[in-house]
């Protein structure tokens, strides 16, 4: 029953099943858990940051995102505007072609 034990196997997704309870297990599971904390700590961290960013550039940052959001927006509108072009001229070409 032990020799099943690895992270992946069934006994141990198993809520009533504890072969999975050995002494390298929390161990794994301290580890995970340290991780898990420091994961926490940068993820605050970041949060953190943003908020003084926000504060001190945020107006600015506002205004530099809406102008490259407009500047996309207009590409991607000119882009599917000339596709559009060339499809209807590939198929007038095609069609001329059949007659």
């Amino acid at each position: 029953m032990g020799e099943n034990c690895g992270k992946e196997s069934e006994c141990c997704r198993s809520e009533t099943s504890g072969c999975c309870d050995s002494s390298e297990d929390y161990m794994e599971k301290g580890d995970y858990l340290k991780e898990l904390a420091d994961e926490a700590w940068s993820e605050l961290m970041k949060e953190k940051i943003k908020k003084i960013l926000e504060k001190a550039n945020g107006e600015r940052m506002n205004k530099t995102a809406q102008l490259i959001a407009d500047a996309r927006y207009s590409y991607w509108m000119n882009k599917m505007k000339a596709k559009a072009e060339e499809d209807s001229w590939k198929e007038k070409i095609s069609m001329s072609m059949m007659e």
